[in-house]
């Protein structure tokens, strides 16, 4: 009976120990050394070693700017806009692509920020520290807008950079001569072959007018004339697009671009391949405009050049 006994306290024993071993040894085998900027990142960052230390270190030092979607209502104005917004004309021109003095549209959704800087588009593979030197600011002025998590900047992504302004000006001067000065020089050999979307007198041409800088040509038509891919290419854009209007934009290469503008129809849809001298939409007035025309772009990355330098 005794040593009946003595083999059940053993085994109450072994029940208490046994599990606390397991337990220790868990807690054991979970414990890592911890990076000293672990902390300072969302729990959902996977395989933290792989990240770059600096640049989670620049990371650290930008911040973010809440960015909200305002519906146009009738009788405003973007001026009126950016006021409610502690922003500025300027600032929301830019988020938005819009020009100035580019007419809103009622029940048109703007991006509004309540602050004000340079937005500034990130290119290929860009670090924190040389956005901050293209604008001789800190790190801290540069703030990230929408919901993105990534730790280094991504391509196409938009940042508001505050205190930028200065630089961001002397920067557009020295872009605005090099339009100019491209534009009046003949089509360099890399440009794919371009054809007239269609027929018709210029009524604007590209460069500075009273307005500012035209970035196109103006080709006069009727209502309805079909509007041609003027190169092969793959449809990016296939929808209104502020004061340009219904838009068709068509990507050749991988620098270069057609964009077809104020349109009363779009007839194709973003991802199709069409062919040179397909109809990809019909001419109209929408956007941005005063009577039936089509707004035409040539593009090499990005910078908008004078179509007239490449049609035959």
């Amino acid at each position: 009976m005794l040593a009946s006994g003595k083999k059940l306290i053993i085994l109450m024993v072994i029940a208490i120990l046994v599990p606390l071993n397991v337990l220790y040894a868990e807690e054991v085998g979970e414990k890592t050394e911890k990076k000293p900027w672990e902390d300072t990142l969302p729990s959902y960052y996977g395989q933290l070693e792989t990240l770059d230390p600096e640049t989670i270190k620049e990371y650290r030092q930008t911040g973010r700017v809440e960015t909200k979607i305002y519906t146009v209502q009738r009788g405003d104005t973007l001026s009126g806009i950016a006021k409610n917004y502690n922003s500025d004309v300027s600032t929301l021109a830019r988020l938005n692509n819009l020009d100035r003095d580019d007419l809103l549209m009622v029940g048109e959704k703007l991006k509004v920020v309540p602050a004000s800087g340079v937005i500034h588009e990130v290119n290929r593979k860009e670090k924190w520290s040389h956005i901050a030197s293209l604008y001789r600011t800190s790190l801290e002025n540069i703030k990230r807008l929408g919901s993105n998590q990534e730790t280094a900047p991504v391509k196409g992504e938009k940042l508001l950079v505050l205190e930028g302004e200065k630089q961001h000006e002397q920067q557009q001067h020295r872009n605005s001569r090099e339009v100019m000065s491209r534009s009046s020089k003949s089509a360099p050999a890399s440009a794919p072959s371009f054809d007239w979307p269609l027929e018709g007198p210029i009524t604007s041409s590209f460069g500075w007018r009273n307005r500012g800088f035209h970035g196109g040509i103006d080709i006069a038509a009727s209502e309805g004339t079909p509007v041609k891919a003027s190169a092969p290419g793959t449809v990016s854009h296939a929808s209104y697009l502020h004061s340009y209007g219904l838009l068709v934009e068509i990507e050749h290469t991988e620098d270069w671009k057609t964009v077809y503008a104020h349109n009363s129809k779009v007839k194709v849809e973003v991802g199709e391949r069409v062919a040179r001298g397909e109809a990809v939409a019909k001419v109209g007035a929408t956007g941005n405009a005063t009577g039936p025309h089509l707004h035409f772009e040539i593009r090499e990355k990005g910078q908008r050049l004078n179509p007239k330098k490449f049609l035959p």
